[in-house]
């Protein structure tokens, strides 16, 4: 079993869409950590969004970076700058890669739809993840 850890900055958004592909994507050979610098409630969009593509993430348990922190991963995924950073004073050594996400939430979305930024967000996660579990880990279901 490989140990994964997602990480955000608020634990609001990113790690919660990538959480959920893992699940889906990552079957029984991947154990899912996911966290955030902060807890922030699961963005109520976020949770709608997610059940376009048939995943319930409405029960997801937020946690904290700290309370992964004696753990061994085999991988650690970041999605933003500040979360990237952070990575480096985990205390175990694992493959790390970044994807920024920061560059596609807007500062200001006051003249967006936010509807339509996170479903872009979501739809990037999802390639993301589901090509990162067929290039990293054998016998899933990332058909």
């Amino acid at each position: 079993m490989y140990r994964v850890l997602l990480l955000c900055k608020d634990n609001s958004i990113l790690s919660p869409l990538a959480d959920g592909y893992f699940r889906l994507y990552g079957g029984e050979i991947v154990e899912i950590y996911s966290a955030g610098l902060e807890k922030k409630k699961v963005n109520p969009l976020v949770v709608d969004l997610m059940k376009e593509d048939a995943l319930d993430i409405s029960e997801y348990k937020q946690h904290l970076v700290s309370d992964f922190r004696d753990i061994d991963f085999d991988y650690i995924l970041t999605f933003d700058t500040e979360s990237e950073k952070e990575s480096h004073h985990l205390p175990s050594k694992p493959v790390k890669y970044h994807y920024d996400f920061d560059k596609l939430i807007p500062e200001d979305f006051s003249n967006v739809k936010k509807e339509d930024v996170y479903r872009n967000i979501r739809n990037r996660m999802k390639k993301i993840i589901k090509s990162f579990v067929r290039s990293h880990f054998t016998q899933t279901n990332a058909g």
